[in-house]
């Protein structure tokens, strides 16, 4: 998508060009200054002519097109009209960019052409997805006639930003995909899961207590986190505690690599704000932005990656050349087997966990994601990925009082709405050194046998394979053992 910087942005995407407005465009990348039409209109047209007569020596444009082309007036307005934009939530976020990772000085000319990340397709689809689920759950209850949401989609792979809704109607400047810190409940959840299995101490398939727990606090009184349910669960599988988002087993878990690790983890992740030291932050009593949270998840769909989430692809200034952006790294996040094992784990939330309903855009695609739910109901989260979108939702209110949604019920179906809308490829993500796959026993962690009743094949860190065998496998293993030594003895006889 062009941007052209004058007094104010304008904004069309490149297809909806004739072939005339292409060439003005090329033309201009030379010397903006110069060839720009409003001011200098001879110069303009005469520049727009010869890249015309390049594409016709170079056979890209058949003569006819070409005479039609040149006869072609510049059609630019005397003035620029302040007008509505039509994706005012992007150019915000564009704008914003330009102020913080581009250099002032370089701004200060009227002749900027930039180059933003947006995808007409994408966000189309997300203005209709959340116009759509918006208004159909603002009809749900009194509780939920005053619903805003804000929805944010990037390509994982590249941190661009292709999509933005952030306000309602009417943008008032507060463009709540940046904006508006809110607590993200479980979607921090994977974080605590993540820790687990880089330390060795847990697989994919150990067994993890949802019984009560009670925390001491610094200030000398106790926590008792509940589940959603207010059911205890007991002693249940790694995989089903994330994927149906248990709050006792995720503190009792987090507890047992202490809120300082879970900090630091968030940092490793991209987050910038300061994590409050309080166990209450395991179940995401944490204020953050949909903007904070697609940058965490594009981590995950990317292998451990992280690329900063953008909105501006190229800033040309009036004499064509390039400006240098500031800081715009891809580092390595999380080592890439432990990752491998958390997006399993993801994928597991979609198969059989809160996020079941993610299942109707193709169980052939291997989406992965994670609900999120906050205290009394406030709050509505998802967020998620196919291969080639990372995309997260928030829906509640602005005045901060229950919706009675879970993340399940309001902000999945809007996260699922858009999907449907795009183009998705599989989540495939290579499998790296240091991963083998092994029969486990589900719910104990211990190695097992594929005829075993529990067991499930998983992949698991080469580094820290389980030594020890479930007693099902172990039987196995001396039957076959057993028969394989009578038959020897009948070989010999």
């Amino acid at each position: 998508m062009v941007l052209a910087w004058h007094h104010s942005f304008t904004l069309k995407p490149l297809n909806e060009l004739r072939l005339d407005q292409q060439a003005l465009l090329v033309g201009m990348a030379k010397g903006p200054s110069i060839y720009n039409p409003r001011r200098h209109p001879n110069d303009s047209k005469a520049r727009r002519d010869v890249v015309l007569g390049n594409m016709l020596a170079v056979g890209s444009l058949s003569q006819e097109d070409y005479e039609k082309a040149l006869k072609q007036p510049l059609g630019v307005v005397d003035k620029p009209v302040e007008g509505k934009s039509q994706f005012p939530d992007f150019l915000d976020i564009v704008k914003r960019e330009l102020n913080t990772v581009y250099y002032s000085d370089d701004l200060k000319n009227e002749g900027l052409i930039i180059i933003s990340t947006l995808d007409p397709i994408a966000q189309l689809a997300a203005d209709k997805a959340v116009d759509r689920k918006l208004g159909e759950l603002r009809r749900n209850s009194s509780k939920t006639k005053d619903l805003q949401g804000a929805l944010v989609s990037a390509n994982p792979e590249t941190g661009e930003l292709v999509s933005v809704v952030g306000s309602g109607s009417e943008f008032t400047g507060f463009n709540r995909a940046v904006d508006a810190k809110r607590q993200v409940g479980s979607l921090l959840k994977p974080i605590i899961y993540m820790t687990a299995l880089e330390s060795g101490r847990y697989n994919l398939a150990s067994s993890v207590d949802d019984s009560p727990i009670t925390v001491n606090l610094s200030d000398g009184t106790k926590w008792n986190p509940k589940n959603y349910d207010n059911r205890d669960h007991g002693y249940v599988p790694f995989t089903t505690a994330l994927s149906k988002s248990y709050n006792q087993a995720a503190v009792r878990l987090g507890m047992e690599f202490g809120v300082d690790t879970f900090a630091k983890q968030l940092q490793r992740m991209g987050i910038k704000e300061k994590i409050p030291p309080y166990p209450s932050a395991l179940l995401g009593s944490v204020n953050l932005s949909p903007m904070d949270m697609l940058g965490v998840y594009q981590v995950f769909a990317t292998g451990g990656f992280r690329t900063p989430i953008h909105s501006i692809r190229t800033v040309i200034d009036d004499r064509g050349r390039i400006l240098q952006r500031t800081g715009l790294n891809t580092q390595r996040s999380i080592p890439p087997e432990t990752n491998f094992l958390i997006n399993y784990a993801l994928q597991d939330v979609v198969k059989n966990g809160t996020a079941k309903r993610v299942q109707s855009l193709g169980s052939n695609l291997n989406l992965a994601g994670k609900t999120g739910t906050t205290n009394d109901y406030r709050d509505a989260w998802f967020a998620g990925y196919s291969g080639n979108y990372v995309s997260v939702v928030w829906v509640g209110r602005d005045d901060n009082k229950p919706i009675g949604l879970s993340g399940g019920t309001g902000a999945l179906p809007v996260w699922v709405d858009y999907m449907n809308r795009l183009k998705l490829t599989p989540v495939a993500l290579p499998e790296p050194e240091g991963i083998e796959w092994l029969w486990l026993e589900n719910n104990s962690g211990k190695l097992s046998n594929e005829r075993c009743a529990d067991a499930r094949y998983l992949p698991v860190l080469s580094a820290y394979l389980p030594e020890e065998a479930s007693s099902c496998a172990v039987g196995l293993y001396q039957q076959d053992r057993a028969r394989e030594q009578n038959q020897q003895r009948v070989v010999k006889v």
